[in-house]
């Protein structure tokens, strides 16, 4: 499929059924697919947000501007609350474009990726407030986790990407994860970027490096045995069953951060049925904290809400996919493995 827009251009772009006019920042390109990182001019950086092609058009060519717009119409879900609008004027042809309602004070808070602009996937009109609202009041963990709950605190990035994430899955559009991941943002290799970093600030002798290669090693048993069981939507089960099939391989080397984020937000109830002195219990939160600091900072690399097809296109591309070698155990190299095994 040839890509029709470059970076730089400027556009518009349906959201929320009017038209914006839009800047592409960065393309990418997913087989033969493209999803475009678009800046809304006049409007803040937090509303920059991933859109479909099908969702923009060039700015010049009024009759694909009106195919948009009454595209953009068609899908929109009307909220309860409406604000006045102003319009735009393209040009000399005096066509008039709906445009740009002024943001609710309590968008205007919001992190880019939770903001009100448009949703990279099509046909998805989601009202984020409310989600959003009940995913920060309402945990996984039940109320008699709360000594774990409270303390280990999922940065708000992440939990906006399971936001964004439970929508795709779960709602109209149905689409999937491209799995497997790369096996550089693997859950293992997750862990082993952090642990370089940790060794590089403090020191590859560092004894506290062994602290956390101890305790993420548990971690990665634990999240192994949860992921089919705990942290799976009933959507992705036959996506999870020809994975296993194919690649034999354990789960973290299939899956990424954006499951280790699910798992994450059900250690507290998982650490309720663990007998842990207080005084161990601290310095383990902390360093999941850590971890999860970690994560929220490279959010750019490991989590990615463009890397969802739908259902049939995400199991075409496993069934696609080449095995290039035999199934293996071996971790990713790393100077930081261990010399000998006990």
């Amino acid at each position: 499929m040839k890509r029709l827009y470059e970076v730089n251009e400027t556009i518009f772009a349906a959201d929320n059924g009017k038209l914006f006019e839009a800047k592409i920042i960065k393309i990418q390109e997913l087989g033969d697919i493209f999803k475009y990182f678009i800046h809304y001019n006049g409007w803040a950086r937090k509303y920059d947000t991933w859109i479909d092609d099908n969702l923009i058009a060039k700015k010049d060519d009024n009759k694909a501007i009106e195919k948009l717009r009454e595209h953009a119409k068609s899908i929109w879900i009307p909220a309860a609350k409406k604000n006045k609008g102003s319009a735009l004027k393209l040009g000399k042809s005096k066509q008039v474009v709906d445009i740009v309602e002024e943001p609710e004070a309590e968008d205007k808070a919001t992190s880019s990726s939770s903001s009100s602009a448009a949703n990279p996937v099509e046909g998805v009109t989601l009202d984020r407030k409310k989600i959003r609202r009940a995913l920060l009041l309402k945990d996984i963990a039940e109320q008699e986790d709360c000594l774990y709950s409270s303390r280990i605190e999922i940065p708000f990035n992440l939990k906006t990407h399971l936001v964004d994430e439970w929508s795709l899955i779960t709602k109209d559009c149905k689409r999937l994860l491209v799995l497997p991941k790369e096996s550089s943002i693997t859950v293992r290799g997750l862990v082993e970027d952090f642990l370089e970093s940790k060794a590089h600030k403090l020191g590859e002798s560092d004894p506290v490096i062994n602290e956390y290669k101890e305790l993420l090693a548990g971690l990665l048993t634990q999240f192994d045995k949860a992921l089919p069981t705990i942290l799976l939507y009933r959507q992705e089960r036959d996506q999870y069953d020809a994975l296993i099939k194919k690649f034999e391989k354990s789960t973290i080397d299939i899956y990424g951060a954006e499951h280790l984020i699910r798992f994450f937000m059900r250690l507290p109830k998982l650490l309720t049925g663990l007998v842990i002195p207080q005084g161990d219990a601290a310095k383990i939160i902390a360093k999941f904290v850590e971890f999860l600091k970690f994560i929220s900072k490279e959010s750019d690399k490991y989590l990615n809400v463009t890397q969802y097809l739908t259902a049939d296109e995400a199991m075409t591309h496993i069934q696609k996919m080449e095995i290039s070698r035999s199934p293996r155990k071996r971790k990713r190299p790393s100077k930081y493995d261990d010399e000998d095994d006990e």
